[in-house]
C-alpha cells in the first residue's frame, strides 16, 4: 500500500512499489509491505511488522536507539490523545 507512486527527487530505492512490480505480474494487488518500507519511515512505523524489526535493529545498535522510538510513539500518543487523566499519565511516562 504505497501511497507515493513516485519516488522523490528520481530516486527509487531497487525493489520499491514501481511499476516493475506490476510487470512481475503482480497485477492489481498491493505490493508486500517492506517493499513500502524503502519509500519512507512513516510507512515502516505504520506497519507493525516494520517497527518490529526496526525496533530490533535499534536494540542491537544501543538500548538508547531502542529508547528513541518508544518516546516517539508515546509522543503521538499524546497529541491524540483527548483524555485528560491518560494525558497526565503520558506526560508522567514521557517525562521519565
Amino acid at each position: 500500500m504505497c501511497a507515493d507512486a513516485g519516488a522523490p527527487l528520481g530516486f527509487e530505492p531497487e525493489g520499491s512499489c514501481s511499476t516493475a512490480f506490476m510487470e512481475m505480474g503482480g497485477g492489481s494487488h498491493s505490493p508486500p509491505p517492506y517493499l513500502c518500507w524503502a519509500r519512507n519511515l512513516h510507512s515502516l512505523l505504520e506497519d507493525s511488522d516494520g517497527v518490529e524489526l526496526f525496533r530490533r535493529y535499534l536494540v542491537q545498535e544501543g538500548r538508547p536507539h531502542a529508547d528513541t522510538l518508544d518516546f516517539w510513539f508515546a509522543c503521538e500518543g499524546l497529541k491524540k490523545q483527548q483524555d485528560p487523566d491518560k494525558i497526565n499519565q503520558l506526560v508522567k511516562v514521557i517525562y521519565r
